[in-house]
């Protein structure tokens, strides 16, 4: 037997759920794959324990093969599969650490009250009560309505961070309302803790939140210029992680060694063609991706690593003719045939200049993407000559937002069979804006750094 690692005292004690049994035969399933019927229900029988009743909702996470939700009239439940997977690296919290969060902040009003945790055999369980409130994601509230809001959340961080406690993790997703209009936080796998002064600067100055958080729109530019006011010392210190300049220029770019050959010499080609244009970020000398090669770091806005991870697993592309409209640096279709078997892939932008920079990292890597330059809102008949390219799966990842013509791009997304889109607006607004274009299945697979839901969209079920 597991014996149940203890929580942080708090006050009180906390009662341990039964041993849930059957996990070995739950963990033969395949990742990703629904439970049928009699797994669904030794897994609810397992969470819910002797003396509660059958979860009557379960569910697998669309982010996570190894994690599970469920629900019971007043439980939530997080149930982790495997141990060793509740450590994943994109979170900063395991079950039991998201715990201890939640148990340091008991009595806050608006943050889940943490009823139970247990581990046995490998399987992990955290039970809070459940909330009878929607995310802002799913209700799309007007400017007006989130100005209101605003005052409860900023009471919220300062509550947390009174606590020791900065949430993190700040996106439409995690912040609920409930039918008086009060708002409350979940999903404290990204929290940190430290002391008051710490955390409140976390959290204000938005330090480690997503893009899409709440008021990002009006709190960007005060807080970005507070940022760039700072001492990086002090920015270390309240990012608690060594963090990169946000503001790049070329005359960054690693030094190449003596006896660097054609490749090395053509990806800084690709990375100084990408910092001086306007692809990325208008008057800014910064290219969109950063990327780790032959023991070299590549500056940019973003890691790739880690939108490759979320992109890669998302289908199979073995074989399949890849067209991606808007490339930028081309990156994804080129690890799309270096890594993913892809046979085929087409990469368009409007950007002369990105174009040259993608060619120029293709020719670093190996591989021969097509390049086409395509504007959307000026070139007419464009969508016969990239359907005459024949592919298999389109990837459309925001790339909506930036075109004048909506309506033409989405009917031309609409006459593709399996789509990979990423919009700027909430997940259930992409949603519907999908389904009116034509496809059946639309299923939440990721997340983006930006926290924007990326949707796998076909017209068949996806096997």
């Amino acid at each position: 037997m597991t014996g149940k690692p203890a929580l942080a005292p708090a006050g009180g004690i906390l009662q341990p759920a039964s041993p849930p049994p059957g996990r070995d035969r739950l963990l033969r399933r395949a990742p990703g794959n629904p439970l049928p019927g009699a797994a669904h229900r030794e897994l609810a029988g397992a969470a819910a324990g002797p003396g509660r009743p059958l979860l009557d909702r379960c569910w697998q996470s669309p982010l996570d093969p190894a994690r599970w939700y469920a629900t019971t009239d007043g439980l939530f439940y997080k149930i982790a599969l495997s141990t060793r997977l509740d450590a994943a690296p994109a979170r900063r919290q395991d079950l039991l650490g998201e715990a201890r969060v939640l148990r340091r902040c008991r009595g806050i009003p608006g943050i889940p009250e943490l009823v139970d945790w247990t581990e046995e055999g490998g399987l992990r369980v955290l039970i809070t009560r459940r909330l009878k409130a929607l995310p802002l994601s799913q209700l799309d509230p007007g400017w007006g309505r989130l100005l209101r809001l605003l005052p409860q959340l900023v009471l919220l961080v300062v509550r947390l961070a009174w606590r020791g406690v900065s949430h993190d993790d700040l996106r439409p997703e995690n912040i609920l309302l409930d039918g008086r209009g009060r708002v409350h936080l979940v999903d404290f796998d990204q929290a940190s803790t430290g002391r008051f002064a710490v955390c409140l600067a976390r959290s204000l100055l938005g330090l480690g939140l997503g893009r899409a958080a709440v008021g990002n729109a009006i709190l960007a530019p005060v807080r970005e210029r507070l940022q760039a006011s700072l001492p990086p010392p002090l920015i270390r210190l309240l990012k608690g992680r060594r963090i990169r300049d946000r503001r790049p220029d070329a005359s960054q770019l690693p030094p190449l060694p003596p006896a660097a050959g054609p490749k090395l010499r053509a990806l800084e080609v690709a990375w100084r063609i990408a910092a001086a244009s306007n692809a990325s970020s208008p008057d800014q000398s910064v290219a969109y991706y950063q990327l780790e090669f032959r023991g070299l770091c590549w500056p940019g806005e973003r890691p790739w690593a880690e939108r490759w991870r979320a992109l890669r697993r998302i289908t199979s592309y073995r074989g399949r003719r890849v067209l991606e409209l808007g490339c930028n640096m081309g990156l994804l279709s080129i690890f799309l045939l270096k890594e993913a078997g892809a046979s085929a892939t087409l990469a368009v932008d409007r950007d002369a200049p990105i174009l040259a920079a993608a060619a120029n990292a293709a020719r670093a890597f190996g591989v021969r993407p097509e390049f086409r330059r395509v504007d959307f809102d000026r070139d007419a008949h464009w969508e016969a000559a990239l359907l005459a390219f024949r592919p298999d799966v389109v990837f459309a990842l925001s790339v909506l937002n930036w075109v004048a013509d909506k309506a033409r791009l989405l009917a031309f997304l609409g006459r593709c069979d399996e789509l990979i889109y990423e919009g700027h607006d909430s997940a259930l607004i992409e949603r519907q804006r999908l389904h009116a274009a034509g496809f059946t299945t639309i299923e939440l697979v990721a997340t983006s750094e930006r926290g924007r839901a990326i949707l796998h969209c076909s017209k068949r079920r996806h096997r």
